[in-house]
């Protein structure tokens, strides 16, 4: 039996809530129990934090990015979604209205 190789992302954050890939794997966004989201870049077998998003009131729960689009969708406690696109190395949020009761859950239905 293979033992799946173990990721260390050495964050002195806390434990990972939620994370999400880029269609190659040399991106990571990672959610740590806060309201926010963390992308980190692997240059030279280490991983680099490059970007936050920091749109959420709250807890982000998940995290999810499209491999094609390159489109990252957040979810929080605060009950709303963004969807962020990546242009001129700056990610901009936009505010999916989803009028949920209960905290959301990413997926890549919106892409």
């Amino acid at each position: 039996m293979s033992v799946a190789p173990i990721k260390n992302f050495k964050l002195d954050k806390g434990p990972i809530h939620a994370h999400a890939f880029n269609a190659d794997r040399s991106q990571v966004a990672i959610s740590v129990g806060n309201e926010n989201v963390y992308i980190l870049h692997l240059v030279g077998g280490k991983w680099i934090e490059k970007h936050v998003l920091s749109e959420h009131d709250m807890a982000v729960t998940s995290i999810d990015w499209a491999p094609k689009t390159n489109r990252i969708v957040t979810c929080s406690r605060d009950k709303n979604a963004y969807v962020w696109t990546h242009e001129n190395n700056k990610w901009n949020a936009c505010l999916v209205l989803a009028k949920l009761t209960f905290a959301a859950y990413a997926s890549l239905i919106i892409f």
